[in-house]
């Protein structure tokens, strides 16, 4: 959790920087300035995760404990670069703010994360998460046969049919040959069987996703709209090849109030 927070943290933190090291048409950046003022932040994130993946987690912790509280650098654009500054100051705002939430949200957990405690707790728990993994077991099993003695199946038992006959490579690749372009609307309540299944037809360069998390309503029936947070952030920030994100951010359905009240 952590690590996954310190990186949903560098991945906006790394948008924002762009946004403001973007060049003119003269090939200069007028706002590079602004760039190198906040880099610093971007630094401390990327140390403390170095730290966590090279196993050093008590120093990460540190580090991550008196990086957390500090209030973040005001960008302060000089008169020069207020109407640049002005055309971006929303989208940096924003991008700056959900890092700093992330890394806020990881330092308590940090605390916790020491080897001794995490040991206990494991001493403790092992004989419980055992007898729950048992009963679980037991349970999908015995329903299992009642289902298929009865001739019944439910939605998930459709979904992981679907995606065990995708899972072999000879029917994947032939149908991979039969779809042009797939498309999927809805994004942010596709689950991880889901997601696994386009993933098994597509053929990784014709996947053309629709989605809106402000609209993400069914986390009870287990999706997960992080999927769609996740490739949003890697494919603005331009981390996946050819693959790029698209903003439709022009409403043809409500009148601007509505729309500022929701966005507040």
């Amino acid at each position: 959790m952590i690590v996954e927070a310190l990186e949903d943290a560098l991945v906006s933190e790394r948008e924002a920087l762009r946004l403001l090291s973007a060049e003119d048409e003269t090939g200069k950046a007028p706002l590079k300035r602004l760039a190198e003022k906040l880099a610093p932040e971007l630094h401390a994130m990327e140390d403390i995760l170095r730290l966590y993946e090279n196993g050093e987690d008590e120093r990460a912790a540190a580090l991550l404990a008196e990086t957390a509280p500090q209030r973040p650098v005001s960008p302060s654009p000089s008169n020069a670069e207020k109407p640049l500054y002005e055309a971006v100051k929303d989208d940096v705002s924003a991008l700056r703010k959900y890092a700093r939430e992330r890394v806020r949200e990881a330092a308590p957990l940090a605390g916790r994360a020491k080897p001794e405690l995490i040991a206990r707790e494991k001493e403790l728990l092992t004989q419980q998460i055992r007898t729950l993994c048992r009963l679980t077991r037991d349970y999908s099993e015995r329903y299992g046969k009642k289902k298929l003695s009865d001739g019944l199946m439910d939605f998930s038992d459709a979904e992981h049919y679907a995606l065990r006959i995708l899972q072999d490579p000879q029917v994947s690749e032939e149908l991979k040959g039969s779809f042009d372009h797939i498309f999927v609307d809805e994004y942010q309540d596709s689950n991880y069987v889901q997601e696994e299944m386009v993933k098994h037809l597509s053929r990784g360069n014709n996947v053309f996703m629709v989605g809106d998390i402000k609209q993400s309503i069914y986390k009870f029936r287990l999706a997960e709209p992080e999927i769609f947070l996740n490739k949003y952030k890697t494919f603005k920030a331009g981390a996946a090849g050819a693959s790029r994100a698209i903003d439709l951010n022009r409403n043809f359905r409500s009148k601007g109030p509505v729309i500022d009240l929701i966005n507040k």
